[in-house]
């Protein structure tokens, strides 16, 4: 009778984790976390067999995996019924080098005329663009969905996703303009001097001395729609 009674408030001490069924699972969770490499429990997954009961789900009984198999992604690139991977990701594609091309031209085109060129309302410009900066894009989401449904543009050719992530990428120009600052103005004068226009001058003076800046806006421009989902999907419906 003692030794009830023990267990019985042995297990009124109990507390809710003790309780819980999936106890067993979270333990090994946590024993098979590796802190050292917090992204390791997300890739390690994708060299699992599909097939190994063992190996589904997101806890699995073993850290390491006992074999490496790429049947993962033969199975993303070749069984399309559900999901047809290999198309999606040639658009997406598609439409990340166009709208690259198209934004890249748009953004060095923008911040050499606001570092080179002076002409009436400029400041007010950089002042605008620099409070429109501010506000996050989706906040515009709804707003340019309507727009582009009364000019038709929410159907058709996917090329028009790509007009409309480069449209106003021209109003991300305070980095390249300030790398653009860094390059002397005597190079342009004596430039000038020589015959060049301004465009000759933006051509073979400035863009050969930034490299470095015309690297990152590549990269920031195609990163933008290739990493992009809502607004695509808000978009195409």
């Amino acid at each position: 009778m003692r030794r009830d009674s023990c267990n019985e408030q042995c297990k009124s001490k109990q507390t809710p984790y003790d309780r819980w069924p999936g106890k067993e699972n979270c333990k090994k969770f946590i024993g098979t976390y590796n802190p050292c490499h917090p992204g390791s429990d997300l890739a390690i997954p994708d060299f699992l067999d599909y097939h190994d009961k063992f190996a589904r789900g997101k806890y699995t009984a073993y850290f390491f995996p006992k074999e490496l198999t790429f049947n993962n992604y033969k199975r993303l690139f070749t069984e399309t019924t559900l999901l047809n991977f290999p198309r999606a990701f040639m658009n997406t594609l598609i439409i990340s080098i166009f709208s690259c091309l198209i934004s890249t031209t748009f953004v060095l085109s923008v911040s050499y005329c606001m570092s080179r060129l002076r002409f009436r309302m400029r400041k007010a410009f950089m002042n605008l663009a620099m409070i429109l900066g501010l506000f996050p894009a989706f906040m515009s989401m709804v707003a340019v969905y309507f727009i582009l449904k009364a000019v038709g543009l929410t159907e058709g050719s996917g090329l028009r996703i790509a007009l409309i992530y480069s449209a106003g990428s021209g109003v991300g120009f305070y980095i390249a303009k300030g790398f653009f600052d860094t390059v002397p103005k005597s190079l342009s004068e004596a430039a000038i001097l020589d015959g060049c226009n301004q465009f000759q001058v933006f051509y073979k003076i400035i863009l050969p001395l930034s490299k470095p800046i015309v690297v990152y806006t590549i990269l920031t421009a195609f990163l933008a729609p290739w990493l992009d989902f809502v607004f695509v999907r808000v978009i195409v419906g």
